[in-house]
């Protein structure tokens, strides 16, 4: 993936851990098991209420975030509701005629929650639709190689894409989310820098019962089931070891670009990666983080 893996240090851990605590006490619940499964119950979107959000936050961000960074085409994609076993909860791709697909995972798997649809339109549709967009538009004008039309989730752009759709917030000038959109973000940002480091400690052989009291250290609303899943996807799955790492490092390295960079450098950062492509190698050299 154009990284090398390391840890994420328990500093940074407890620091975003902070931040989730703080982001639920706002809302009147606590950052333990009872409080979460709580917040859970309390909080559960069905499918309709996931489709209203969706289009109600899309419909507030997307032209806002386009006019920021002065891009201008029609952004055209599809939306499908399914059912899959699989870690994601909503999953962008392109056909070989270059149509985007959106896809929800309704599985049991995870749970709709209010506020989840604001970070996840933010992720999906402001971070990866309008990025492959705008590599669409400008390969067909001939201002960018034809080779970056051809994208996959095991190699070194996603450094980039998944970095940039993961941290976009903290490069974005206000803040555009809800109470329950930034519980959303802060969990998220948390699930996945915990999972960098089990990531890492489920390829060194360590056991499984110290893997599970590091996650449930952070994340103690996931059961060991579904840490046991994680680990077997993240060490023997040839694609989940690869892939699924990038989520919490390239955060982690983009939250760091951000916090070194202006308000202007920020959104000449986004710009500059949606609509060239770039080695992760590239990045972290520019930026002096390597």
């Amino acid at each position: 993936m154009g990284v090398i893996p390391q840890y994420i240090s328990k500093k940074e851990l407890d620091d975003q851990l902070e931040k989730v605590k703080n982001s639920y006490q706002k809302v009147g619940y606590k950052w333990n098991k009872a409080g979460i499964l709580k917040f859970q119950k309390d909080n559960l979107l069905n499918k309709k209420e996931i489709e209203q959000t969706f289009i109600k936050f899309r419909g507030l961000i997307v032209s806002n975030v386009m006019n920021w960074l002065g891009l201008s085409f029609k952004l055209d994609y599809k939306v499908a509701f399914v059912d899959i076993d699989e870690y994601w909860m909503n999953w962008i791709s392109t056909d070989e005629n270059g149509d985007i697909l959106l896809q929800y995972n309704l599985n049991k798997r995870h749970k709709w929650l209010r506020g989840s649809t604001e970070f996840l339109v933010f992720h999906e549709i402001c971070g990866h639709a309008l990025q492959a967009s705008s590599w669409k538009k400008r390969i067909s004008e001939g201002r960018m190689n034809s080779f970056w039309g051809l994208v996959s989730v095991f190699t070194s752009e996603q450094f980039m894409m998944e970095g940039i759709a993961e941290s976009l917030f903290y490069f974005y000038p206000n803040n555009p989310f809800s109470d329950f959109g930034l519980i959303s973000l802060h969990t998220d940002h948390l699930y996945w820098y915990a999972w960098n480091n089990a990531h890492i400690m489920a390829n060194k052989n360590i056991k499984i019962e110290e893997i599970i009291e590091f996650v449930q250290s952070y994340l103690p609303y996931l059961a060991e089931n579904e840490i046991k899943k994680g680990v077997v996807e993240k060490s023997k799955d040839s694609l989940g070891r690869t892939y699924q790492y990038i989520y919490g490092i390239s955060l982690y390295y983009h939250r760091l670009i951000a916090s070194k960079l202006s308000k202007q450098e920020r959104k000449g950062y986004v710009y500059d990666i949606y609509t060239n492509a770039f080695t992760p190698e590239e990045i972290l050299n520019r930026y002096k983080i390597i």
